[in-house]
């Protein structure tokens, strides 16, 4: 598990989460459980980095609902 903050620097928006990762075969998922992202990876940081990459997506549709 890692916890990780992520942060807009505009609106000084900060979230805290907790990041599962596991091993599947040659390949690492990865998965946010409070927000439901999943991504994976060909190692550890690469699939912890794929989903904060989809995060960020869903951190931009989030800021666009209350905009």
């Amino acid at each position: 598990m890692k916890k990780d903050t992520i942060q807009i620097d505009q609106d000084e928006f900060r979230l805290n989460v907790d990041i599962y990762v596991f091993r599947e075969g040659e390949n690492y998922i990865s998965y946010c459980p409070s927000l439901d992202i999943c991504s994976s990876g060909k190692n550890f940081n690469d699939a912890v980095k794929n989903n904060l990459a989809a995060l960020g997506v869903s951190r931009k549709e989030f800021l666009e609902f209350f905009d």
